[in-house]
């Protein structure tokens, strides 16, 4: 995809018994990760890695599957097996992400949204750092988003890739989307409040995406942006 200027005893032995005990102590996690994917095989265990790997335990998976016809089933399955906190849901017909996100949201547990696209990945610490800020401020009227990592197809980091000012994203919003999805986190409150993403998939040409309908609708609704001066998730351009 193009470049977007505009986001002894195994580890599996010990880990995986140990999530599904966190996930029964847990129904209310901090995070509801969501993953729209449509024929993700080729990088989506590279991005279901990268959520396990994070420093914090306090989140969920939800996965749409957009009626894959590769393997891509598969593997979700796979990760079903793995960890409790991973959930999954298939829709009927193909209706794209924006859509397949809100299904996904409307059955999240967590407080606090992430989007994550099936070739994209987190660094370890994309989690725990976004807790730090949302527990460190009042109410949950803001969203947040972080700098980027574009890495190649095969993996290998190209260059980091800075996020202006939150003034800045907020006055260029409708020349230029400089927030990466896979980035940027927001509370269920302010998703709730605004609508959520549009019911249909909007025009990317006309309108800029899903993401950027959503980023307007949020400083619309008068919610601040903060931004996070350290690249915390690798964005693929393949």
């Amino acid at each position: 995809r193009p470049l977007c200027f505009c986001g002894l005893v195994s580890r599996e032995t010990l880990w995986y018994p140990l999530s599904r005990a966190m996930s029964a102590l847990n129904d209310n996690p901090l995070f509801s990760i969501i993953l729209p994917v449509y024929n993700g095989e080729r990088y989506l265990r590279e991005t279901l890695e990268s959520v396990l790997r994070q420093t914090s335990s306090d989140w969920e998976l939800i996965i749409i599957d957009d009626v894959s016809t590769d393997s891509t089933p598969a593997i979700i399955s796979e990760y079903l097996a793995k960890d409790a906190r991973i959930r999954s849901i298939r829709n009927e017909k193909n209706i794209n992400c924006g859509p397949s996100a809100n299904r996904g949201i409307e059955i999240a547990k967590g407080g606090w949204i992430t989007r994550i696209d099936a070739d994209d990945n987190y660094k370890p610490d994309f989690l725990s750092t976004l807790s730090d800020v949302i527990r460190g401020r009042a109410g949950n009227d803001f969203f947040i988003s972080t700098w980027v990592s574009i890495m190649d197809s095969d993996g290998h980091r190209v260059v980091d890739v800075p996020v202006p000012s939150a003034a800045k994203v907020k006055r260029m919003l409708n020349v230029e989307n400089y927030l990466y999805h896979t980035a940027t986190c927001y509370s269920r409150a302010l998703w709730e409040k605004v609508g959520g993403y549009p019911d249909v998939q909007p025009d990317v040409i006309k309108v800029g995406g899903d993401d950027r309908v959503l980023w307007n609708k949020f400083f619309d609704s008068g919610a601040e942006l903060v931004v996070i001066p350290k690249a915390l998730m690798n964005y693929r351009v393949h």
